[in-house]
């Protein structure tokens, strides 16, 4: 494994990493497959043609980045579970798609609107909700039928709680400055890795041959600490997961204010790419 460092480009500090498929196996931690065979067995006697997953529901997360993902995971598992009977639509590109209609919520007030429908191109559409229990979460999914807005009955699913999926939710500390600004990368010396492990690629990606990039906002603590990890871009197949392992581990040289090189906790921006060779 090669890893290189990169210039900071709008005063964003970025590590970069190439990481190669002969990398060891990575269990992933959340597995869907016996709830997406639940969900297979509602939907197949009603012979749909393609299912599409929007984004799951969390109050507690500003940018549903949470509902996101878990509803990424749901898509793959479901997919697989579904023997190709019926399609189950990629869910980054489904959600690209709403995005570049500026559709906010595909259910929306009539889902048969002529300027949904063609979008969604789905007869079904699984939307959910996601609520913090104890120590996990419980998940809750609804098919609904585009054309006729009949709603199945709900199927849920307990999520034990990990500190990657927790992490998607905690707000950074108000008190530390996030160095996005060029301003404040005037003011400061970035913060440099000491000691840097790197990711692993995994099997799954290797398998379905992904190159691409994860983004993570890292407090560095005064001490040079990695005191907490937000997932900003997520690029699925486990590499996520890896990417916030590794960084865990990493250690710094604080940032310093440039006019008197007194150390400083910040948030930075830290990308990881993965590339397969």
């Amino acid at each position: 494994m090669k890893r290189i460092g990169i210039p900071v480009p709008r005063a964003l500090f970025f590590l970069l990493f190439w990481c190669f498929a002969s990398a060891s196996t990575y269990p992933q931690s959340l597995r869907f497959d016996d709830f997406a065979r639940q969900i297979d067995r509602e939907l197949k006697p009603m012979k749909p043609h393609q299912v599409a997953v929007l984004d799951f529901r969390n109050t507690g997360d500003s940018g549903n980045l949470q509902g996101h993902y878990l509803a990424w995971l749901v898509s793959e598992a479901l997919s697989e579970a579904s023997n190709r009977s019926y399609k189950v639509a990629n869910h980054k590109s489904f959600d690209d798609d709403l995005s570049k209609q500026h559709i906010i919520d595909a259910l929306g007030p009539d889902p048969t609107h002529p300027s949904i429908s063609p979008v969604i191109r789905a007869d079904v559409l699984l939307t959910g909700t996601i609520a913090h229990e104890n120590n996990g979460y419980l998940l809750r999914i609804t098919p609904v039928f585009v054309t006729t807005k009949e709603s199945l009955p709900s199927l849920s699913a307990r999520i034990p709680a990990t500190e990657f999926l927790d992490s998607m939710l905690g707000p950074l500390p108000s008190d530390v400055p996030e160095l996005t600004t060029k301003s404040l990368w005037a003011e400061m010396n970035l913060p440099s890795c000491v000691y840097c492990p790197d990711p692993s690629y995994t099997d799954p990606a290797r398998q379905a041959n992904i190159n691409g990039r994860d983004v993570f906002m890292v407090v560095v603590s005064l001490d040079g600490r990695v005191a907490q990890i937000r997932p900003v871009k997520l690029l699925g197949y486990g590499l996520d997961e890896q990417a916030y392992a590794a960084i865990k581990k990493w250690t710094f040289r604080p940032a310093t204010r440039k006019k008197d090189g007194t150390p400083v906790a910040v948030a930075v921006p830290i990308e990881v790419t993965f590339r397969r060779f």
